[in-house]
């Protein structure tokens, strides 16, 4: 049942009941009592004509008023003819909520009846005219007006708030020109955000009447085609600086070498550019820049020559664009860099040298997702102290040569995952492909199609022995959606050995899985033996058939979680799964398993949950879960069992049992012994053959 308001009565508040002539039941005792108390109140969405200021006059305590999307037209107050005005108050609030609503005159002194307003929002309202001086008497320090259809803003528009407006957001608008003094005197000015400007450069001229204090100016949806050289001198303060939906072709030698002594940030993505806006003096604190699709098409190789003065930069952004070529040198001079994004362009090449630690000594995060990298050459990436997180999925890589990846000692997410998928042979990319064909014909628009096709992710099927070498802190390895037939524990006996470490390698090409180790380790783990430091192993969703008896010894002391799903699995065996002593989480399910042996868990005894659902499980041997006094859920869900052995269940603390679609006839209770009964919450034996529920008093062990 929704709320219609028109209106609220001025004693609405005074008189603790609600008389306003739209609401058909008493929506007033949501407010009755502590309204001492009130700092939200929140008018959203209602049918409200005007602002009602007396009946707000009681809440002295109101922090944020909401009155978006009604149908105000006005500010000012409406009362019935003859009737006077009476307000003696200003409203103090943090947050001013008017956007959406009916608004196309701001008149003079709209404001009149507010003091503070932190932050005040007039989005989306029709507005054709600002008048002079319609913020006066409203000390604001955060206005939003934005897309409003404003045309034009005249000098006096925000007449008053000289002192108090520290960010001004106009962006979405049609404003084609601003006049050159409107912020002249707007010495706490910081940020300013702007869009559809005409002009299709960006020069040190256009700053001149800016204040020297601003700190944050964007520009976007201006159709940008270049950036001046020593554009920004005249904007001293400038510290973050937004260009972004622009169409940047030039960027020309020294455009940024003003910006060095103060700007922190500039954004200059999904560019079109063409009237610019900011920043600074000479000196070396420039710490984020963002050139997310900033280029023009024509522009292949990433500007290093553009960017080798921000010698102090922290976090560059270079992703969606169309570079190709990425130099050695590209990044040589960025000494302080800590976070580097080129991913979504159509990058090549990594070269040898490209990231090198005496310079990279900072570089913590490098994302170079969706390029088109065929191979990474061996010391790629080698002695980078402070890397964390290294992206490179959804690239053409096809291989890794030996140590690709060598003493990363504080990498902890190294993400190589593919696009292949091996059930349908064929890439995410194609299969979206497939879909835009079929919903617009043969006929697809040619941007569509290269978007698509260029988007093939990695396939890889060759990984080198050796090519992660020493990355004892790696927390997650992500090899998912590759080619990879093979897979042998050997490759990471450098990973991992200090972390709580991830490995996926689900949705792959595995096959069988083969012992491949020395064998002393096989008969001796403790002298000489590989010890993998495994923690989770996702191998869901290949082709494995068959996996060799202690195939997965190098992991067995620290596999807590196996995840095996939609594979062709055939049998469960003590060999295989018998001796994980810290195992808590097996997933068989989605194989072809049609036997699990009695001591399948003898040495796997902290096991909590086991999913062997959609199998060809036929029986269930009676000792099976002997011992697991730790087991909490058991789905053995979609298999062909027709019964289960008595007393199945000893152990106390099971908490769910899943035996739906099998072909039990008749409740399976005796398998359930009084402990485990006792802590059982959820049976299901749905789509089964029960007929009856007759129980010889059985049901008395689930009290």
């Amino acid at each position: 049942m929704g709320v219609d308001i028109s209106e609220l009565s001025p004693k609405l508040f005074y008189e603790r009941k609600f008389s306003t002539s739209r609401v058909s039941y008493g929506i007033f005792e949501i407010f009755r009592d502590g309204m001492g108390h009130l700092a939200h109140l929140l008018l959203g969405d209602n049918q409200l004509s005007a602002i009602p200021y007396q009946a707000l006059q009681p809440l002295r305590t109101l922090k944020t008023l909401d009155l978006s999307y009604n149908h105000i037209n006005k500010m000012s107050p409406v009362t019935d003819a003859g009737a006077n005005i009476n307000i003696n108050f200003q409203l103090n609030l943090d947050t001013f909520k008017l956007d959406y609503n009916r608004l196309s005159v701001l008149e003079t002194t709209s404001f009149q009846y507010f003091n503070v307003l932190n932050k005040t929002f007039l989005d989306g309202n029709p507005l054709t005219t600002i008048e002079d001086n319609a913020f006066r008497q409203a000390k604001i320090r955060e206005l939003y007006i934005r897309s409003c259809g404003l045309t034009n803003i005249s000098p006096g528009s925000f007449g008053g708030l000289e002192n108090y407006l520290e960010k001004l957001d106009l962006s979405g608008n049609n404003i084609s020109l601003l006049p050159k003094d409107v912020f002249q005197r707007f010495r706490g000015l910081r940020t300013l955000t702007l869009s559809r400007l005409i002009q299709p450069h960006i020069a040190s001229e256009d700053f001149l009447e800016y204040g020297v204090d601003l700190e944050e100016l964007s520009i976007t949806y201006a159709n940008l085609q270049s950036i001046k050289s020593n554009a920004f001198k005249y904007v001293h303060g400038l510290k973050h600086i937004d260009l972004s939906d622009n169409n940047i072709g030039t960027i020309e030698n020294n455009a940024f070498k003003d910006m060095l002594l103060h700007c922190q940030l500039a954004t200059i993505f999904y560019n079109h550019i063409n009237f610019f806006l900011i920043v600074l003096v000479i000196g070396y604190s420039l710490e984020q820049l963002h050139l997310a699709h900033a280029f023009s098409s024509s522009v292949t190789s990433i500007p290093g020559d553009g960017i080798k003065v921000l010698n102090n930069l922290e976090y560059l952004d270079l992703s969606n664009n169309k570079f190709r070529i990425m130099e050695e040198n590209s990044f040589h001079f960025l000494g302080k860099l800590r976070k580097l994004e080129l991913q979504d362009n159509i990058i090549e090449t990594i070269h040898k040298g490209t990231f090198q630690s005496d310079i990279h000594s900072n570089l913590e995060q490098i994302y170079l997702s969706f390029n088109t990298l065929k191979s990474i050459s061996q010391h790629t990436f080698v002695h980078l102290p402070k890397l964390e997180q290294l992206h490179i999925d959804d690239n053409k890589l096809e291989t890794l040569e030996r140590r690709s990846f060598m003493n990363l000692e504080r990498l902890k997410r190294l993400n190589l995952k593919g696009d292949f998928n091996a059930k349908t042979g064929e890439t995410k990319a194609d299969s979206h492909l497939r879909s835009v064909v079929g919903q617009y014909g043969t006929r697809v628009r040619n941007e569509r199609v290269e978007m698509v096709m260029v988007r093939n992710g990695n396939k890889l099927a060759t990984i080198s022995y050796e090519a992660f070498q020493n990355l004892p802190e790696l927390e997650h390895l992500d090899m998912s959606y590759n080619k990879i037939e093979k897979f042998d524990f050997n490759i990471l006996d450098q990973v991992g050995t200090l972390a709580m470490f991830h490995l996926n390698v689900s949705h792959n090409v595995l096959n069988k899985l083969v012992l491949n180790m020395p064998s002393t380790f096989v008969n001796d783990i403790g002298s000489g033996g590989y010890h993998s430091n495994i923690q989770v192993l996702d191998m869901s969703f290949n082709n494995i058939s068959m996996i060799a008896k202690k195939f997965f010894r190098p992991a067995e002391i620290s596999l807590t979680n196996l995840y095996l799903s939609h594979n062709r699995i055939i049998n469960a065996t003590r060999d295989v799964f018998g001796n994980m002593p810290h195992l808590q989480w097996l997933d068989l399910s989605s194989n072809h398993i049609y036997e699990m042996d009695f001591d399948m868990f003898r040495n796997t005894k902290k096991l909590q949950v086991l999913d062997v659902s959609h199998n060809r499980i036929t029986d269930i041997p009676n000792d099976i879960f002997r011992f697991l006094a730790n087991l909490r859920m058991v789905d053995i869900s979609n298999n062909r069992i027709r019964a289960l052995p008595d007393n199945l269940f000893r152990e106390e603390g099971l908490e769910k049992l899943d035996l739906s679609s099998n072909l039990l006839s008749k409740m399976p209770l005796n398998s359930l012994a009084i402990p485990a009964a006792q802590t059982l919450c959820e049976l299901d034996l749905s789509w089964n053959l029960i007929s009856s529920l007759s129980h010889g008093g059985l049901l008395e062990r689930f009290k």
